[in-house]
């Protein structure tokens, strides 16, 4: 590697070849206003304004970049620097370039003048990112919001489909109630992992710690889905003995189901899905296996990702969903500082892994402990 000695710098080639290669646009001016240097990135940013270099700056006085200049050049005579400013140049194409703009006094020797070095940049990349997390920002409130409506209202049209099945006994309209049901239950499940999805991006959830039994939680998700998949077959193995977790058993369901569901989902109807649920040192891992489809290489980095379907099987794109299970179940294996791990095959089916820390997440402070079995009618795993 060369090395670039404190003398070298003296030399003014090295400086100017140092100035050429800077990244950002640099002007060095006369304490007149006077542009005496621009480097290429200034040429590049302001290329399509009239050369300012044989101008003096009075001559350039209506010039808004003159003018952004001369109180840059003002302010450094004074007090030896410019604060950084943002500004809009109007550039000669018409069109409008976001700029930021700080200035400092070059000092030279007593026999020559000072000048003002101006460094702009191009802001156009940052104004870009802040309009894209402002249209993040209005998304995420508005698909909230709508989940909020939608869920308020599907709570009401299930309960009283709840009711007629009750008092049915038609074979063919208990049928009917039952299909309506179900299609019901599928869009609240959307509707819970839109709202889960929102409130885990936006880092607005907290969780509900308590000791779970994990072993329960599992049996009473496949016991939900049972009823409500009764051509799905669901096979538990759960390890004896397990201890109890420090976990949000609510979040824990939904990740849990949505493991299921996707499992389900993805295989031949009838198929055994399979969950094992077993302690690995002070870990509690809950796998989720298929026999299904599987999931191509290309796909597997990307299944977490928010709203992601896979571009690559044709099979996948032709099943309903939403593209948000998956980033919800990370997203909840992650606040209990544990993991979400995937193993699969194209055509041979597919593994998940949630492991979470026994003692709970690690920045969770506990001062009392509740012993909490999950409840059987959480509304967590209601259909």
């Amino acid at each position: 590697m060369t090395t670039i000695e404190p003398s070298d710098l003296l030399d003014p080639y090295a400086l100017l070849e140092l100035l050429e290669c800077a990244p950002c646009g640099m002007l060095v001016l006369s304490l007149d206003g006077r542009i005496v240097l621009q480097n290429r990135t200034a040429s590049l940013l302001l290329g399509s304004m009239p050369s300012l270099l044989e101008e003096a700056g009075p001559d350039l006085e209506e010039s808004p970049l003159a003018l952004l200049l001369a109180d840059v050049v003002a302010e450094v005579s004074q007090m030896g620097f410019a604060l950084p400013r943002q500004a809009d140049l109007e550039l000669g194409s018409g069109a409008t370039l976001p700029v930021g703009v700080s200035g400092s006094l070059l000092r030279r020797d007593e026999q020559g003048p000072d000048h003002v070095v101006v460094v702009i940049q191009d802001m156009t990349p940052n104004r870009e990112l802040a309009r894209r997390d402002e249209r993040e920002r209005d998304r995420r409130t508005i698909l909230t919001l709508a989940s909020h409506e939608i869920r308020n209202s599907m709570s009401g049209v299930l309960g009283y489909l709840e009711l007629m099945l009750d008092g049915e006994e038609n074979p063919r309209r208990r049928r009917y109630l039952e299909k309506a049901l179900r299609e019901g239950s599928l869009v609240m499940t959307l509707v819970r992992d839109l709202l889960d999805a929102s409130r885990l991006e936006g880092k607005s959830v907290e969780l509900n710690l308590a000791e779970t039994d994990v072993g329960q939680l599992v049996e009473d998700v496949a016991d939900v889905l049972r009823l409500i998949k009764p051509d799905a077959s669901i096979r538990l193995r759960i390890q004896p003995g397990l201890p109890l977790v420090y976990a949000d058993g609510g979040r824990l369901a939904r990740a849990i189901r949505n493991l299921v569901d996707n499992a389900i989902k993805y295989s031949p109807r009838g198929a055994d899905v399979r969950i094992d649920v077993q302690r690995h040192d002070t870990v509690l891992e809950v796998s989720v296996s298929d026999k299904g489809m599987g999931i191509a290489a290309e796909d597997q980095p990307r299944v977490f990702e928010q709203f992601y379907r896979s571009e690559v099987s044709q099979a996948v794109r032709r099943l309903p969903g939403s593209g948000i299970g998956l980033s919800v179940v990370k997203a909840i294996a992650e606040a209990h500082g544990g993991t979400v791990r995937l193993s699969s095959r194209l055509g041979d089916g597919s593994s998940f892994s949630l492991r979470v820390p026994i003692e709970g997440p690690s920045s969770a402070r506990r001062t009392t402990r509740v012993s909490a079995r999950f409840p059987r009618q959480s509304s967590e795993l209601r259909p």
